[in-house]
């Protein structure tokens, strides 16, 4: 149970915080100076600091040599982190992909504190062969991973998108912008796994300037994926020239909007969605159930191709469409008539 009571602000360990960028230290010290300090921090039973690095730092930015302190008592270091990691996830200022790597770190501090039980409860496990006998039969018990998520409140799928958001944001700095979404950083890696290193540089100069939304840097992502190896080799070609104007026609192959939804894409998507809404959602226990949810499945496996064969002939049109231009044979390095004069 934690205790209120006046510290010794200079008795206070602070250690190697979560959180480096302290933000705006100067006006929580204004607001503490004027309001009080609202939320005490909080502390082990050692004086280490558990929370509130923020609050400590403006209370001695005013001069303060004590301050309001809840102590929760003896403490592991990772069950301090757990703790620290859980109020930063409900930090309202979190940007996606700090939220994705709080959860991360979370993670693998429930993991090490799971470990360290596990450890302990073998040590003191003295039952009778009887006692053991007993539990045969019994359901297997979650597997690592499911307890780690269970600990850290999410589930094992929302741990491991978690990982591939993290992992992804960290090769491509550019998808750690407060913008990108989890959900746009995981669409935009499954167009990137399509891609060679060389294609992945063109798309990744492209969307690393600054301002691209991330919708027009999937679709810069997509567009290059549909293109055949011929026509990437070609882009790429483009898009190494020292010749701005050279340039743009790749950038122009990449950036031109999107057609028209394929029709019959938005039909058996429409479809999907009457069968899911009035079939599976409506009749959860029906007999006939499993065999619509397999129709569905195959419904959307069937748009998805549908979609991938029309972007790819969109994408070969415009291809065909921008590079259909004499002048730039003329002007590419070792065009028909490069060296004529």
């Amino acid at each position: 149970m934690a205790v209120s009571m006046e510290v010794p602000i200079d008795a206070i360990k602070v250690g190697v915080r979560l959180r480096q960028d302290m933000g705006d230290v100067a006006e929580l010290a204004e607001s503490i100076g004027r309001y009080g300090l609202l939320h005490p921090i909080v502390i082990d039973d050692e004086n280490n600091l558990v929370t509130g690095a923020r609050r400590l730092l403006a209370c001695r930015s005013l001069g303060w040599t004590t301050t309001q302190a809840k102590r929760l008592g003896s403490l592991s270091e990772a069950e301090r982190r757990e703790i620290e990691l859980e109020e930063n996830l409900r930090r309202k200022d979190l940007t996606p992909y700090e939220r994705s790597r709080c959860r991360v770190e979370q993670a693998d501090v429930a993991a090490r504190i799971l470990r360290s039980q596990a450890e302990t409860e073998r040590e003191a496990d003295f039952r009778s062969e009887s006692d053991r006998k007993s539990e045969r039969g019994r359901p297997a018990k979650p597997d690592a991973a499911e307890r780690v998520a269970e600990r850290i409140g999410i589930s094992k799928g929302g741990l491991i998108q978690a990982e591939q958001h993290v992992s992804l944001a960290d090769h491509y700095p550019f998808m750690q912008r407060p913008d990108w979404k989890q959900y746009h950083v995981m669409e935009a890696g499954e167009y990137l796994d399509d891609l060679s290193e060389e294609d992945r540089a063109v798309v990744v100069s492209l969307a690393s300037m600054p301002y691209t939304p991330p919708r027009d840097a999937i679709k810069f992502f997509r567009r290059m994926a549909a293109l055949s190896p011929e026509e990437r080799a070609e882009i790429r070609k483009l898009y190494a020239s020292d010749d701005s104007r050279i340039r743009a026609m790749a950038e122009a192959v990449l950036c031109d909007l999107p057609p028209e939804p394929e029709p019959r894409v938005l039909a058996i998507l429409s479809a999907v969605r009457e069968l899911t809404r009035f079939c599976l959602e409506a009749f959860p226990d029906d007999p006939f159930t499993p065999e619509i949810a397999d129709i569905v499945r195959r419904l959307e496996a069937l748009a998805e191709e549908i979609r991938k064969v029309h972007s790819q002939r969109v994408a070969h049109e415009l291809f065909a469409k921008v590079t259909r231009q004499p002048a730039r044979l003329h002007m590419l390095p070792g065009g028909p008539d490069r060296d004529q004069n």
